[in-house]
């Protein structure tokens, strides 16, 4: 808020165990939520950091102080609640015209609510909202600008150091172009365009899919028919066209995981970790493949959150060697990145931001506990890197890179001056 001077703060659904707000002690064992609380967005915000904007909600969040927190038992007090801790903007309908008009003629206090437009009308004015085009330069800002070659290559650095190198048995990677000349790529996010925005997205110039990215290194037999996506049954992607471009290769990249369409997405909470059936199944056949072939396989995940492999469920260590790539949705340039990685181009991986946890956590913690520390009495692990007590599938902060250290120990003889240095 400080050192990037915001000009908007968003409060959000939750609520804190510190803090206070109009309406007194929260029913939830005393906690605030945030929209209401006079603490987060008054006294630490405004004064204490000098935030200067507007402080809008999360969608709806100020419902939800009506009927998810029951901290208000009205539209009236959940409104004196909200603008009283210092919100200007709701993202919903509580704040309607005729509930604020209402509002307002039944004030004492009228003016307050001249202190919330205020701060509205400031941030717009900044922008040139009330200025000439000629005025406000960014107004006249199209394409050119944005779709600029600079910002071309941020999109494709960030999609570069995003990615995890979660696995790289015996060092299968990084790929040489000399003798990797052929490669089978396979799998429903062979081909993935719109998968690789996530969501929240705009509309990007162009979407480069991991084997468009490939082609630049590679002859790549892309085999992922399109009805081979996330939730299709292990036949629609393991065809007589994948088993041939497998045979035929000198190694194999295996694009599979999630999206945020249909597995993962705001509202939507995933059953387990796993991949869907058909690509468990999937993976199994492949990795058994090139094996029998004695290819090198590489797996490149797709997802936003947490995807156990369950690797340990194949056979790993008996044969041709799996390297697994963790890419996230890595934006307009995922399939460049991807490929300049698998191909030892570039060498910027990222790490782990979060724990990574096996699918059988998702049968000792429930969903709804949000408990953070380890209970031994209910046989609760805990959660995050904090607390988590059990085994993770992957530690936060993991991530492996290309490169090789030999450590050498040594010893050195101290010798020390009878008399102390001079100073010249």
């Amino acid at each position: 808020v400080r050192l990037g001077k915001a000009s908007c703060i968003m409060c959000s659904y939750n609520a804190e165990t510190f803090g206070y707000g109009m309406l007194g002690p929260g029913r939830q064992s005393g906690a605030i939520p945030s929209c209401a609380n006079r603490y987060m967005l008054t006294d630490l915000a405004q004064t204490a950091w000098g935030f200067n904007g507007y402080i809008v909600s999360d969608c709806y969040a100020v419902n939800r102080i009506l009927d998810r927190h029951h901290y208000a038992d009205s539209v009236a007090d959940a409104i004196e609640a909200t603008l009283g801790a210092g919100m200007d903007l709701e993202c919903g309908n509580t704040l309607s015209t005729s509930a604020m008009q209402e509002m307002y003629e039944n004030s004492s206090t009228p003016n307050d609510f001249d202190t919330h437009l205020i701060r509205l009308f400031e941030v717009q004015l900044r922008l040139g909202w009330a200025d000439s085009p000629a005025a406000a330069p960014w107004s006249r800002w199209g394409m050119s600008v944005v779709d600029s070659h600079q910002h071309r290559e941020l999109a494709l650095r960030a999609a570069e150091e995003s990615l995890v190198l979660l696995e790289n048995d015996a060092g299968l990677l990084p790929w040489s172009d000399e003798k990797v000349k052929t490669l089978a790529v396979l799998g429903p996010h062979a081909k993935a365009t719109v998968a690789m925005k996530g969501n929240y997205a705009g509309t990007p110039p162009f979407l480069i899919s991991p084997c468009v990215g490939l082609a630049a290194y590679a002859d790549v037999d892309c085999t992922s028919p399109p009805s081979c996506t996330v939730t299709s049954p292990v036949g629609q992607c393991w065809t007589t066209e994948a088993m041939a471009a497998v045979a035929k290769s000198d190694a194999i990249v295996l694009a599979v995981g999630l999206d945020s369409s249909t597995q993962e997405y705001e509202g939507h909470d995933r059953e387990d970790l796993r991949l869907p059936e058909g690509q468990r199944q999937l993976l199994a056949m492949v990795r058994a493949a090139a094996r029998k072939a004695g290819k090198p396989l590489a797996v490149v995940l797709l997802s936003g959150s947490v995807v156990d492999l369950e690797l340990e469920k194949g056979d790993r260590g008996f044969a041709a060697p799996v390297a697994v790539l963790w890419a996230g949705y890595p934006g307009q340039a995922g399939g460049a990145a991807i490929a300049s990685a698998l191909f030892g181009h570039c060498n910027k991986f990222g790490r782990l931001p979060i724990t990574w946890y096996s699918n059988s956590y998702t049968a000792t913690v429930a969903l709804d506990d949000y408990a953070m520390r380890p209970n031994r009495s209910r046989h609760y692990p805990g959660r995050t890197h904090r607390f988590f007590t059990g085994q993770p599938l992957y530690r936060f902060g993991h991530g492996l890179r290309y490169g090789h250290f030999d450590r050498t120990h040594f010893s050195a003889k101290v010798i020390f001056a009878s008399q102390p240095p001079h100073a010249t």
